[in-house]
């Protein structure tokens, strides 16, 4: 789905270039269209679509084990949902501006990549004759490289949110072993226990 996604959203795009006014295209470099459509399509598809695709998922399996433990034991749950609130609160705080910064610099580096590539291949006589080919390519070179790094970071930030869901859950469950075994509610405790191992 989130591939289908991709190609429709990349053509109706693409499809919006062509047919818009030829005034639209005066001052604009194609390649960077080009790159908008196609590379800038695919980082927010793979990177938007499948995080929300997967924080659905989640939270839909948090809400149903949440509902259980609060029957199960309502103040140990209620720690836990506090300590998970501040916990994805500073998270999000912390990654939804690094993520913000990484993709706006993967954007400015795939439409540089695409620009100059595009200038070289346009410019080949002109490049050859003025003894330039190395320079442009190096150039291009180093654009590459900051964009592959703002991919890698774009990347990280993908596997974070799993990671720090983990590191909770795991402080979660020994915060609600604690409050069940010392809470004075010895009902139910290792239903409660499998529960929160579960």
């Amino acid at each position: 789905k989130v591939a289908q996604a991709e190609v429709l959203l990349s053509s109706r795009l693409l499809r919006g270039y062509a047919y818009a006014p030829f005034s639209f295209h005066l001052g604009r470099n194609s390649s960077e269209l080009l790159s908008r459509a196609i590379s800038h399509v695919n980082i927010a598809t793979n990177a938007g679509l499948n995080s929300i695709i997967l924080v659905v998922a989640d939270v839909t399996t948090a809400i149903a084990l949440a509902a259980a433990l609060f029957v199960a034991s309502p103040k140990a749950a209620l720690v836990v949902l506090i300590y998970l609130t501040v916990v994805a609160g500073i998270f999000s705080l912390a990654s939804l501006r690094t993520a913000r910064r990484s993709a706006e610099k993967y954007g400015r580096d795939v439409a540089s990549v695409y620009s100059q590539g595009a200038n070289v291949l346009r410019g080949i006589r002109e490049l050859t004759v003025a003894g330039a080919r190395d320079q442009a390519l190096a150039s291009i070179a180093r654009a590459r490289e900051s964009m592959v790094h703002a991919q890698r970071v774009i990347a990280m930030l993908n596997e974070v949110p799993r990671v720090t869901l983990e590191v909770a859950l795991f402080g979660a469950i020994l915060a609600a072993l604690l409050f069940a075994l010392h809470g004075g509610d010895n009902r139910g405790n290792l239903s409660v226990i499998a529960l929160y191992v579960v």
